[in-house]
């Protein structure tokens, strides 16, 4: 069962460089206007978290509360 689990190691969905951040507001995607509010973070003020990726056209990044594994 563990090789299995080491023979197909998750897809990557990040490249490049990483920062670290800390969220500025709190945020609820469910009290917020997108229509998928799943998709989304919900933020702390004062958490930490990492963002990755260019800015999409929105002005939106992507981003996970733990460290991504290294590449």
């Amino acid at each position: 069962m563990d090789n299995e689990r080491n023979a197909n190691p998750p897809k990557q969905r990040y490249s490049g460089k990483v920062h670290l951040c800390v969220a500025r507001y709190s945020y609820n995607p469910f009290d917020g206007p997108n229509e998928n509010p799943e998709a989304e973070l919900p933020l702390t003020a004062g958490k930490y978290l990492y963002v990755y990726g260019d800015m999409d056209e929105d002005g939106f990044y992507e981003g996970l509360f733990h460290a991504p594994p290294p590449v």
